[in-house]
């Protein structure tokens, strides 16, 4: 599947296992896959408002399955300006997903 915060969000648990204390640090990232587009003019996998959700969704259910790691969220990296990225993206959608990815880690204390 899609490496997208919607697959993501639904192998969460299977991905961190069941020993709530086998991490101390969680270094995690979503965002590229999301806001890739199927054309230049498309529309993104993944909405901004959806993608919003996911990352709450995320750091809590880290919260809970991990509760004594520290999470941190790494925004997604800048992408070239090159029309033939596949799948297509957009760096004004970077800064996008970027600003509020930040605003809901920053609600979640990560």
């Amino acid at each position: 599947p899609d490496p997208n915060s919607e697959n993501g969000r639904r192998c969460l648990l299977s991905l961190i296992g069941a020993d709530p204390y086998r991490f101390e640090v969680i270094a995690w990232n979503f965002g590229l896959h999301d806001l890739a587009r199927e054309s230049w003019n498309g529309l993104k996998h993944v909405s901004l408002e959806r993608y919003a959700a996911n990352l709450r969704n995320i750091s809590r259910l880290l919260r809970k399955q991990a509760p004594r790691s520290k999470q941190l969220f790494i925004t997604t990296t800048p992408i070239p300006k090159y029309d033939g990225l596949n799948p297509p993206r957009k760096e004004e959608d970077v800064r996008r997903y970027n600003a509020v990815a930040k605003r809901v880690m920053a609600a979640q204390d990560v």
